[in-house]
This record gives C-alpha cells, structure tokens and sequence, in this order.
C-alpha cells in the first residue's frame, strides 16, 4: 500500500476508526490516528497500555507491502464509526 493511502485515512477530520488487514491474517484495529506512524516503507503500530491508554505498551513495524486494505469501523448502528 502506498503511504500516502495511509496517511490519507490516518488525517481524515473527523478521524474514523479503522482495520487495517495485514497479509497472514493479521488485523490491526486504529482507534486514534496517533497509533500509527508512517514511514516510507512501514509503518509503526502502536498498542496502548491498559492500565495507561496515553502510552504505548507495545509496537509492531509492518512493511506497508504487507497492507492489503482499509476498512473503516461501523457503530453497532450501522452508522460511521
């Protein structure tokens, strides 16, 4: 996947919760655009803390070839994220 694509959904006002579907099965959920930083060939996936959701607990570096496709989160509604 391009960065730019990426970078396109991460800046998106307002932000909207999405899936991102990693070759291998892997699905990571984005909830805010600051748990990903985007290089310009991977991209850093931060996992927040449980017990302090402001930081990381964790990370994972994807190669952004490895990003299949978007999908943005739907409400329980059925409504945007």
């Amino acid at each position: 996947m391009p960065a730019n694509e990426l970078l396109r959904m991460l800046r998106r006002q307002p932000f909207t919760p999405f899936r991102m579907h990693i070759s291998g099965d892997t699905v990571y959920e984005i909830h805010h655009p600051e748990m990903v930083i985007v290089l310009a060939a991977a991209a850093i996936v931060a996992f927040p803390d449980p017990a302090n959701p402001e930081m990381a607990s964790s990370w994972e570096l994807v190669d952004l070839r490895h990003i299949i496709r978007l999908e943005p989160i739907r409400s329980e509604a059925g409504l945007p994220g």
